[in-house]
């Protein structure tokens, strides 16, 4: 398995556009790599992706120490993620009930 940040040419015009462009794309580059790997990655590892541009290449041994505890931190974020839902669903009732 190889994780790598995006690869792209930011094009050509203004060197605002180009900036702004660059920005933006940095920007969502970096919420996809975290959202998609955060629990798999280390920090150091995000590091090496994002601010240092390289390529990192995962053999089946790691990807089976990595695996299980990715899944852990997974299942434990979806968890709170429904419990806070939940809370805001509940606030959102509780709000309308006493709103009648």
């Amino acid at each position: 398995m190889m994780v790598h940040a995006c690869s792209y040419s930011p094009g050509y015009g203004p060197e605002s556009v180009i900036r702004t462009s660059v920005a933006f794309t940095e920007r969502v580059n970096r919420e996809w790599v975290y959202r998609t790997y955060q629990g798999f990655l280390t920090d150091e590892e995000f590091v090496a992706i994002l601010d240092n541009g390289k390529d990192l290449y995962f053999h089946a041994d790691d990807l089976r120490e990595r695996l299980p505890k990715y899944a852990a931190y997974r299942a434990e974020r979806e968890e709170e993620q429904m419990a806070e839902y939940q809370a805001a669903m509940q606030k959102y009732f509780d709000e309308q009930e006493n709103a009648a």
